[in-house]
């Protein structure tokens, strides 16, 4: 098969999981044998042909008042210009010639599109006109909200706000032209469809994400007993991920023999505030560091997302390395977090957060001993041929249906 993956970000320009898994399904794919190119967006003029690690990527200056990626990197931008990106995003027609371009070099025979912010939904008309079979793939909440994440002023938004509506116009409609479309949590995939996105689409489905590594990077001893209960969280630092949240309830349980680790990087404002506001002797800023590098150090891990976290990396990585879950009963968090590996609770309630880690506090020991069993239960995060097999059969069933005959 020949695949074209088109994403507003591919490597070097990482930002989030979305990126990362993308790029190792890129490379899986071309291992397992079939032709694969990625059209992505660049900060440079024109369309532009690179190698990344073997595989063909086609960069399109960003057709906008700046490119987003700066944006996403803390640098900001007035609001004058920030609104204006946001109406080119609504439909941008200016990126059709270069997709059809593209189209015309590589000859894809399917069309796999991830995040669309800088594309917009004017990437589905030009894939159609082209007569190329479209796969979407649902990471986030683009397609509802400006800001993908539906969290506005501190809160998850319980409906859209009049300004997402109104930047949202066209796309309910524009997504019948989507073949298949596939999301990587059942939450976001229904979320589309109450909305009525993607009616009358051919298939849906629902493939996860997977960690690119292999069993033998993976410690399998328990962290050994120092007299203390090891809470930790890790990722990028924001008020949505509800950080505030851990920390004013560690805070407040008080408890001696507890300690809490937060590793990753956050808004450079939003960052030292934090750190000045919870100057705690149990509480340790980490900066970033790698994941085989935190999860042995810790018992649990916490995450307290206050928005709908689509299909958080950390809580299955969380499990691939033993370690159970204290997470949010919101978004896919629950698909992940089943019996056994670590317990949920209600999001943004501090109440039901101390309790939970006063719970797991008194079943720490009982945890560590089934470290070894939380693994094997996620062995599936890393099965990477059953994941390429999963897509392979996913975008052959789009040739086909395209091409019937």
């Amino acid at each position: 098969m020949r695949i074209l993956y088109v994403n507003t970000l591919y490597s070097p320009y990482v930002i989030g999981g979305a990126e990362r898994v993308l790029q190792t399904q890129v490379e899986a794919m071309q291992r397992a044998g079939h032709e694969v190119a990625v059209l992505t967006i660049g900060d440079q003029p024109g369309l532009h042909r690179t190698i990344e690690n073997g595989v063909p990527v086609w960069r399109l200056g960003i057709r906008n008042v700046y490119f987003h990626y700066d944006e996403l990197r803390q640098r900001r931008y007035g609001r004058l210009k920030h609104a204006m990106w946001h109406l080119v995003d609504i439909y941008n027609p200016l990126i059709a010639f270069s997709v059809r371009t593209v189209v015309q070099q590589f000859a894809p025979q399917v069309a796999s599109c991830h995040n669309l912010p800088g594309w917009s939904v004017s990437l589905w008309d030009a894939l159609r006109e082209s007569g190329i079979p479209i796969v979407q793939v649902l990471h986030d909440q683009y397609l509802l909200c400006a800001s993908s994440d539906m969290f506005r002023h501190g809160q998850r938004c319980e409906s859209r706000c009049m300004s997402c509506r109104a930047l949202r116009l066209p796309h309910r409609m524009k997504s019948r032209q989507v073949d298949t479309l596939v999301g990587v949590s059942r939450f976001i995939v229904q979320k589309m469809l109450d909305y009525g996105y993607f009616e009358g689409v051919r298939a849906v489905r629902t493939i996860g994400n997977i960690l690119n590594l292999t069993r033998k990077d993976i410690p399998r001893q328990p962290r050994e007993e120092d007299g203390h209960v090891a809470f930790g969280l890790i990722g990028r630092l924001a008020p949505e991920k509800g950080l505030d949240l851990i920390l004013d309830a560690f805070c407040a349980a008080s408890e001696p023999h507890w300690k809490l680790l937060v590793a990753g990087q956050g808004e450079a404002g939003y960052e030292s505030a934090i750190k000045k506001k919870y100057r705690h002797p149990q509480i340790e800023f980490l900066g970033k560091v790698a994941p085989e590098d935190f999860f042995p150090r810790i018992d649990f891990t916490v995450i307290p997302s206050l928005w709908e976290d689509t299909f958080p990396s950390v809580a299955f990585e969380s499990l691939v390395y033993g370690k159970p879950v204290l997470g949010s009963q919101i978004g896919g968090i629950p698909e992940i977090v089943t019996d056994g590996a670590g317990i949920l609770f209600t999001p943004g309630n501090s109440a039901a957060l101390i309790q939970v880690l006063r719970q797991a506090a008194k079943q720490a020991a009982s945890f560590r001993s089934r470290s070894c069993t939380i693994q094997q239960a996620a062995t599936s995060y890393l099965d990477e041929k059953q994941w390429i097999d999963n897509w392979s059969e996913v975008y052959a069933e789009a040739i086909a249906a395209n091409h019937p005959n």
